[in-house]
């Protein structure tokens, strides 16, 4: 009886570590050794060639970037804030990383305006290009336009907000809104000249804006908010910072 117990518990304990082990490949850049989306086995060397980087996401919410030359298995480093949460927000995220769109983008980390999904240049940037979900801090909310040739009037509707006539100047991408502006959950609505945008917002509480790159991964994807998972996928690939 105790002997079963025992295999009983080192069967549970073998899962659960390979279930916090698991990787998968979300970036690439300089080889075609490895594809967006594929699982690595955490117990066998990854060979990544001298010149090529690669970026893995573990189900712990680790997130890093491996240069090449390297020939060595994956060692757990310090954890971002534990685990990523639930098997079906680690399996968003593989389907995340398998959508051809997603494939296009993060493979070889370009920029292709013509993808279904194109990254914001910043994480918390809002796009106001499409509708649809979108995800920003308690703190602030900063739209975004990929065009910013001309000068444009701002007009947005929410819960607790109501602005008008807001200018957005020529020659700027970004629109910062004003202190008074009532950041919330929610439906908001934006026109940009004659152009309507339908957003659903999602707020990062306070609490959680210290999260682990892997961990703010997650809850990106988990809100549906694809361009800004891309946008910090790119970030950190590149090595740059992701606020």
């Amino acid at each position: 009886m105790h002997k079963l117990g025992f295999v009983t518990l080192l069967i549970l304990g073998c899962l659960i570590h390979t279930a916090k082990a698991e990787l998968i490949v979300i970036a690439v850049s300089g080889t075609e050794s490895f594809t967006p989306g594929s699982n690595l086995d955490p117990g066998q060397p990854i060979v990544v060639p001298e010149g090529a980087r690669i970026t893995v996401l573990s189900k712990s919410g680790e997130m890093r970037v491996i240069d090449g030359p390297h020939s060595d298995a994956f060692a757990s480093g310090e954890q971002q804030n534990t685990s990523s949460g639930p098997s079906e927000q680690w399996d968003a995220v593989k389907s995340f990383m398998g959508q051809p769109d997603t494939r296009s983008e993060v493979l070889g980390v370009s920029r292709n305006i013509d993808s279904g999904v194109p990254p914001t240049p910043g994480v918390w940037q809002v796009s106001v290009d499409s509708s649809g979900p979108r995800c920003t801090q308690a703190s602030q909310l900063t739209l975004w336009r990929r065009n910013a040739e001309k000068e444009q009037q701002v007009s947005i509707r929410s819960a607790s907000n109501k602005f008008k006539g807001l200018n957005w100047k020529a020659g700027n991408e970004e629109l910062v809104l004003p202190d008074q502006f009532v950041v919330e959950e929610g439906r908001m609505v934006v026109s940009v000249d004659d152009d309507l945008r339908d957003l659903e917002m999602h707020v990062m509480p306070e609490q959680d804006q210290d999260l682990g790159s892997g961990s703010l991964l997650t809850w990106l994807i988990e809100k549906q908010c694809n361009r800004q998972a891309l946008s910090l996928i790119e970030s950190v690939h590149r090595g740059n910072n992701t606020n």
